[in-house]
C-alpha cells in the first residue's frame, strides 16, 4: 500500500526545488541595493517584482525581495555589501519561504509571499485480488496553493506555470516503495487568481492529479 507520508515527501520534495527564473551562471555585480550586469536581460530570464531570490557566488546569500526589474539592474528590497562584476555567479528565484505544509496554519504576512501545501487522496481502485496481494491503483491531488500581495499577483503566473512544468504528466516521483506518476488525462491545472481573505491578498491554487499502482493486502 502507499504510505502517505513518504508520498507527501516525494511531492514535497520536488515541489521546494521549483525554479521560478534564473541568471544561470553569468557575470554579475552587486550595488548595495541589487544586482548588474553588462549582458543578458534579468527581463528576459523571468524576474518580477515580489518574487525571492537567492544570490549565489557574493558575500551575501539570504534571500532577497525583488522591487524593481530592468533589463540590465535588478533591486531588492533590503541593502547588502556592493562587490565588483564577477563570473559564475547566478539569481534563482523560487517558490515563497513561507510554506505550511499538509495540515499546518498559514500565518501570512503584510508584503510577503506565501505557500500552502495539501495532500489529497482519493478512494482508491481494486483491479485484481489474488491470496498473494492483487494490484490497486491509488490516486489524488497534491494542492499547492499560492499567495501574493495584489501589486505582485503577476508572480503568482510565473509560479503556477513554473509548477505545472516542474509536475507535468509523465513524471515519476519516488514515494518509498512505491513510484508516484504525474497524470496526463487530466494534468496539472492552474485556478484562477482570486482575493484572499485577508484584505491585500490574492491566491491561486495549482492542482497536480497522480497515482501509482500497489499492491493489495494480502487475502485471508
Amino acid at each position: 500500500m502507499l504510505d502517505p507520508r513518504a508520498a507527501k515527501g516525494g511531492l514535497r520534495a520536488r515541489m521546494v526545488a521549483t525554479v521560478v527564473a534564473t541568471t544561470g551562471l553569468v557575470t554579475l555585480s552587486a550595488t548595495s541595493m541589487g544586482y548588474a550586469r553588462t549582458t543578458g536581460s534579468f527581463v528576459a530570464d523571468g524576474f518580477l517584482p515580489g518574487m525571492e531570490i537567492t544570490p549565489t557566488g557574493f558575500s551575501n546569500s539570504a534571500v532577497e525581495v525583488v522591487t524593481d526589474v530592468q533589463p540590465l539592474a535588478l533591486t531588492v528590497r533590503t541593502s547588502h555589501p556592493a562587490q565588483a562584476a564577477a563570473g559564475t555567479r547566478s539569481l534563482v528565484a523560487r517558490l515563497p519561504q513561507r510554506r505550511a505544509f499538509d495540515g499546518a496554519p498559514l500565518e501570512l504576512v503584510p508584503d510577503t509571499l506565501a505557500l500552502r501545501e495539501e495532500y489529497v487522496p482519493a478512494p482508491s481502485d481494486t483491479i485484481t485480488t489474488s491470496p498473494n496481494g492483487g494490484l490497486t491503483t491509488e490516486s489524488g491531488f497534491y494542492v499547492v496553493t499560492l499567495f501574493a500581495p495584489v501589486g505582485a499577483s503577476a508572480v503568482l503566473d510565473s509560479m503556477g506555470h513554473a509548477l505545472k512544468r516542474r509536475f507535468a504528466g509523465g513524471t515519476l516521483i519516488d514515494a518509498g516503495d512505491v513510484t508516484l506518476r504525474c497524470t496526463q488525462r487530466p494534468g496539472p491545472s492552474l485556478g484562477q487568481i482570486l482575493p484572499y481573505e485577508t484584505p491585500g491578498v490574492v491566491f491561486r491554487a495549482v492542482r497536480i492529479p497522480w497515482s501509482a499502482q500497489t499492491r493489495a493486502a494480502v487475502l485471508p
